[in-house]
């Protein structure tokens, strides 16, 4: 969110596959849910399984899918991991607020240390957010950005974006590439210059195309100026980070005598675009807005650095994986494990759930399923653990 005080210095296949590989599965590294399909996964397999293995099992596959591998920050609907930075500013269920240090952290560890430009992009709020993920400078209207289609409903933005992602064709694992985002954007309805005339709500301004869903923004305006009369905030615009399942913007740029820090915020879609009514008008998160929108825009920040699991991440998104009844997945994910962790994870759930996972490895391992299948196994044929003595009773 951008304060109106601070303008001057004020961003495979198909949706069905994006929402399964935003399953709650703890905060994984490695967006795509099949191993197979992110550079991750094959260097995982590659490790726990040979290059001879990897390589039949994509050539009876094909090329593997586009994948976004654009992650920042973790999960919210999942802990922290052992050793990640708390946010500095605090956290709720629903949102992490960091500082401007942290976000970049996190933003380096995936692309490049920061350019000059980059760095005044995040000085300027939520705008600049946005602007930087997709790599553009200042943003002056939602029409600067890379794509004029603006969408009413997230679900239509998000539906589209992959189906561009898919459109675009396939690509060698280990060379990912983010080709389609998405990012929202809050304001207020009425846009008339005259601030005694914009105080009120426009009902009819701004909503989606019934036929093809696209909301008209060529009168949007000065989006700086012309926030709700008299003091109200005039934008928040949010980008959306598919892998953690969450919008990162933020509470105002940086600004000469800001009497509070930028704080930049993870939140989740429910959090950031929370419509509700008041006194008989309508609001989007806060009284300053009264309408969402969400763009479909084209990024030429490509992820430079592939962010591996820690083991403590690889065992949360199996067990999710097992909770989920999501045994073909699971069975990929023991496969990344050794030996050892293989056999103490099979010991942690039910032979039910083992024998659903060995019926699963099959096809989704073809050829390759001896080291889930035969551990598996055997740990069906080690006894029970004994049973603990019981407590004597004092008299």
């Amino acid at each position: 969110m951008s304060s109106a005080g601070a303008r001057v210095q004020d961003a495979g296949r198909g949706p069905a596959e994006a929402t399964r590989t935003a399953s709650p599965e703890g905060p994984a590294r490695v967006v795509a849910a099949d191993s197979l399909n992110s550079a991750a996964g094959v260097l995982g397999l590659q490790r726990s399984a040979g290059n001879r293995a990897v390589g039949a099992a994509l050539r009876a596959r094909g090329p593997a899918p586009r994948r976004a591998l654009h992650r920042l920050g973790y999960r919210l609907d999942t802990p922290l991991p052992s050793g990640a930075e708390k946010p500095k500013h605090g956290s709720d269920a629903d949102q992490r607020r960091y500082s401007i240090d942290q976000f970049t952290k996190m933003w380096e560890a995936q692309f490049h240390a920061l350019s000059s430009s980059e760095a005044d992009n995040v000085l300027r709020g939520c705008v600049g957010i946005t602007a930087l993920n997709l790599g553009l400078g200042p943003l002056v209207a939602p029409t600067d950005l890379p794509s004029n289609k603006v969408y009413g409903t997230f679900a239509q933005a998000r539906a589209i974006a992959a189906a561009k992602n898919e459109a675009l064709g396939t690509i060698a694992p280990g060379s990912p590439i983010q080709g389609y985002v998405v990012y929202a954007m809050l304001f207020w309805s009425n846009r008339d210059p005259d601030d005694k005339k914009r105080g009120k709500p426009d009902p009819k301004a701004f909503r989606p195309d019934p036929n093809t869903g696209e909301v008209d923004m060529s009168k949007i305006g000065d989006i700086y100026a012309l926030s709700r009369p008299p003091d109200y905030t005039n934008f928040d615009f949010g980008f959306w980070d598919e892998s953690t399942q969450t919008f990162w913007h933020a509470n105002h740029g940086t600004y000469t005598g800001m009497k509070t820090p930028e704080e930049i915020y993870q939140s989740t879609r429910a959090r950031f675009a929370h419509k509700y009514w008041e006194n008989g008008e309508e609001h989007v998160s806060y009284p300053d807005f009264d309408r969402a929108v969400y763009g479909v825009a084209s990024t030429n920040v490509k992820p430079e650095k592939l962010l591996l699991p820690t083991r403590d991440e690889k065992i949360a998104a199996f067990k999710a994986r097992v909770a989920a009844g999501d045994w073909a997945d699971a069975a990929l994910r023991l496969n990344g494990f050794d030996t050892d962790d293989i056999k103490r994870l099979g010991r942690m759930i039910t032979h039910d759930e083992r024998s659903a996972i060995l019926g699963a490895a099959y096809s989704a391992m073809p050829g390759w399923s001896d080291r889930v299948v035969d551990n598996l196994a055997e740990v069906d044929k080690e006894p029970p653990p004994p049973k603990p003595k019981p407590k004597p009773r004092r008299r």
